[in-house]
């Protein structure tokens, strides 16, 4: 089976607005994001590795 490629994450909305106003935090805010979608993309490799291509979702709730 072919590894499944990953979608890119949507950009905030809010995020436009709100970097003009707080560069600074805005660049901050972007670092963490850019670090836990390594985090993401770190945790998706040891699951392939471990388990395979099938990752199941998890639904919460009802």
């Amino acid at each position: 089976m072919a590894p499944r490629r990953e979608r890119p994450l949507r950009p905030c909305p809010l995020r436009q607005p709100a970097a003009r106003q707080y560069p600074a935090s805005a660049a901050v805010f972007d670092g963490m994001a850019a670090e836990e979608n390594e985090h993401r993309r770190r945790l998706i490799d040891l699951h392939r590795a471990c388990y395979g291509d099938l990752i199941l979702p998890i639904r919460m709730g009802g």
